[in-house]
């Protein structure tokens, strides 16, 4: 394959970086205002960049185990500090796009739609959750709306390009891995 038939994520992001990939249970990440709470340590030690992670094994159970192919989660540093991110859920993209519509056709949109899904998919920062508010306990929507606008009043622009390109790394992983398992299985 030429540079040109590469997929444009890989052509702009290149192989996936190393870090410490592993599966997580979507369904234990439920939206809270806490979000995950802070005694969640993230996965120890780095994998080789050559090696894939892999998904839970209950991906294989019949019917249920559809909830964990894609569900990854990936601890890296940068600058001294120490993140642990993960894959959204299709219902979590949803609330991106609609966190960041008033946004939409506005010089803004691409920076609104990078700090919504950084919000999103950040786990813990130094082993701390993103801050949020109790009020919107119960509703995912307000508490993307919150996650957002913390980041957004709180991080500057570098921090999200960094933590949102770790986030499309992930994602590639999570490809790699999905077209592994179908060579693998025939």
């Amino acid at each position: 394959m030429s540079d040109a038939d590469e997929p444009l994520e890989e052509a702009l992001y290149g192989a996936p970086a190393a870090g410490s990939f592993a599966s997580y249970d979507p369904q234990e990440v439920a939206p809270t205002p806490d979000g995950p709470g802070a005694d969640d340590e993230p996965p120890a030690g780095d994998a080789p960049a050559e090696t894939l992670p892999a998904f839970d094994p209950r991906h294989s159970v019949e019917f249920d185990g559809l909830l964990y192919l894609g569900a990854l989660s990936k601890d890296f540093g940068w600058l001294g500090h120490r993140f642990l991110i993960r894959t959204l859920r299709t219902d979590e993209l949803i609330n991106v796009a609609l966190v960041v519509k008033s946004y939409a056709g506005s010089d803004g949109y691409d920076k609104a739609y990078q700090a919504a899904t950084t919000g999103a998919c950040v786990m813990t920062v130094d082993g701390k959750p993103i801050p949020v508010v109790p009020l919107a306990e119960g509703d995912p929507l307000a508490i993307m709306h919150q996650r957002t606008d913390w980041v957004m009043r709180h991080w500057f622009p570098p921090v999200l390009d960094r933590v949102y390109d770790e986030y499309i790394r992930l994602e590639l992983v999570v490809r790699a891995v999905l077209e592994d398992m179908g060579k693998a299985s025939g």
